[in-house]
Parts: C-alpha cells; structure tokens; sequence
C-alpha cells in the first residue's frame, strides 16, 4: 500500500498529519512491491527434428527456400545439396564448384539458387530442371558470402580479395566493385527494406553500405578479432555481428553505437541469426554448441550442449544456423559433417 504523510506546517502550531490512502488501497487490493516488467520474453525452447547425413567435409552453410520447404546446405566438399525440410529426406545433389561452398542463396520464389565458393565462383542453380544454369566470374580470391536484392534483380558478393561486387543476374553482368575492406570480407547481407547492405570482415569492422550507391554509410568498431557473421533484426533497425573475439555484438543501424555486447561462448562464434520475432537470435561456435538469445534482455536463455557421440547434437565446430521463414524450423550445420534441424516452439 502507498501512503503520504504531510507534515506541512504555516507560521502556526505544526498541522496534523494527514494520510493520502491510494484508491486501490481502498478498495482492498493489494499492489505488488515491484512494478511487472513493460515487456515479458516468450518462452521460446527448440525440440530436435532430423539429423541431415551425406556430405563429405564440414557444413559451411545453409538457407531455407522462401517457401520454408527445402534446406540447402554447401560444404567443403565442394557440393550443394538440397533436403525435404520435413522429412529430412535428400532431394538433390549439384556438383559443379571445384573447391569449397562458402554460402548461399535462394532467390525470387525459391526456383533459383546461388553458391559461393574458395573457387573464385558464383553459380546459378536452376533447381526445377536441376542443372547449373550460369556460372559468374570476376572475384580475384575465394568468395565467401551472397545476398539477394529485393527485387531480385541483382546478387552482391563478398571475398577474401577484399571487395564486394554487385552482379545483374539477367546478363551475368559486374555492375560494380567497391573496395569495402583492408582485409578478407567473410559476408555480406541486406536489410529487409533492400536499402542497405552490411558486411563483416578480418579487419575487425563491420561496415553498412548504401546499396543503391554504392556509399559507405558507417564503419561499426568494436570487435577485437575477425568478424565473420552479421545479420539485421526484422525492422532494420538492429544489426547482429559475430566474431573470433568470442563475442556477438547489437549496434543501433541508425547511431552506430553498441548496444550490447553478448558473451557465452567458449571460442569463435562462427554465425548469427534472428528470428522473424524480432527479439530472438540464434548463434553458433567453436565450442560446438547453439546458443538462443533475447535482444531485450542481453542473455542467452538456452544452449544445445555438444554430444560428444554426435547422437543428438554437433560433435564438432557450428559453422551455420539458419532459422526457416515461417519460423517453424531452425537448422544448423557443423565440422562434424552432418546438419541438424529443429522444431521452434514458441516464435
């Protein structure tokens, strides 16, 4: 109960006390000590699905088609292949890169994807006929990230030559090179209104870039190591990056400052997603385990421990998660050679 005593005194004699009783009081309620929190989390927890066995070499990267029915996976052993998201059955194998798949993406309505790759290449994989349809060269050193624009017009790539190139994917034409880093750019994404691009890279820095101008925006600093992933919030307005430092960091898109700095893991954090919900994010690492974290609260509220036998999680290094559209489904892929995924309750 709230009370106020007045103790208010004139020239005179000192006033009686008078008590101020709160209208819940008087009605017999009783007020909780602490005022309840402006924003309660969801209970968010994530249930395993399928373990996805068949490539070779470690799973470098993964995206879910538009649809959220299909799981591409690249590997280092130099193939793309393409799974039933629910029953985790293989549905193809393209063969085509002639060394390491770095990344991926799907385009427009989920017909059409690209890899990435240590070869200097960018493929176009036309998936209903299933064959390689186109194959982009320019890159001096190996590619290590793609990103689609919204209008599905062009693809801007990323690479250890220390540049981004933005490519017209009907021509196969270079549309331009920017000189983005000093050092290796591991990857490169765009926001959800296609206006901006981020990229992260070697030289400790994540960069935001204006895609239709090809202008640096903002140089981001924080990071002591490489930073090798990055990833907007839904709304744009939040950028997620991870790095060797063992760290994920927030930055606000619009001040560049740091909003938080997320620590846990016990090694490089090789990756970082959100989740459509816009609070939730998914990351992976060198110490073998998945964490799920809040942005409004700066904590990780669960981590997938690593199985030692490999039986009912990654054995070896997280090099990628990825969470589907519809956010039914997260999926994650390891040095171990296999991809996992599993049912989001709660999104």
């Amino acid at each position: 109960m709230s009370a106020e005593v007045a103790t208010t005194s004139g020239l005179g004699a000192p006033a009686a006390p008078t008590l101020k009783v709160s209208r819940a009081a008087a009605l017999g309620l009783q007020l909780p000590k602490e005022p309840l929190p402006a924003h309660i989390p969801k209970i968010v927890r994530v249930e395993r699905k399928h373990t996805l066995k068949g490539h070779a070499d470690s799973v470098t990267s993964l995206c879910f088609s538009p649809d959220s029915f299909l799981l591409a996976s690249g590997s280092d052993d130099n193939t793309v292949r393409m799974w039933d998201v629910q029953s985790g059955n293989l549905r193809t194998i393209f063969t085509g890169h002639n060394a390491k798949v770095h990344a991926l993406n799907f385009i427009g309505s989920g017909t059409i994807l690209f890899s990435v790759s240590k070869d200097r290449t960018i493929i176009e994989w036309d998936l209903l006929r299933g064959i390689l349809r186109m194959t982009l060269e320019g890159h001096a050193a190996p590619v290590y990230g793609v990103c689609v624009s919204k209008d599905s017009q062009k693809i801007i790539t990323c690479s250890h030559d220390e540049t981004i190139r933005v490519w017209e994917i009907m021509k196969g034409n270079l549309q331009k090179t920017v000189k983005a880093h000093t050092s290796t750019v591991y990857s490169v994404v765009l926001s959800p209104d296609g206006k901006l691009l981020a990229t992260a890279s070697a030289d400790k820095t994540v960069k935001v870039w204006e895609l239709g101008t090809g202008e640096l925006k903002d140089t981001l600093i924080g990071h002591t190591s490489h930073v090798v992933g990055v990833a907007f919030t839904p709304d744009g307005k939040k950028l997620l990056s991870s790095g060797w430092d063992e760290t994920i960091k927030c930055w606000d898109v619009e001040t560049g400052e740091v909003l938080h700095t997320f620590t846990g893991h016990q090694g490089k954090v090789h990756c970082v997603c959100t989740a459509p919900d816009g609070d939730t994010f998914f990351s992976g690492g060198e110490d073998k385990t998945i964490k799920l974290w809040r942005i409004s609260t700066g904590a990780c509220f669960h981590t997938i421990q690593p199985d030692p036998l490999g039986k009912t999680a990654h054995s070896d290094e997280v090099l990628a998660v990825a969470i589907a559209p519809d956010q039914s489904i997260m999926a994650s892929a390891s040095a171990d050679n296999s991809i996992r995924t599993w049912k989001v309750i709660g999104l």
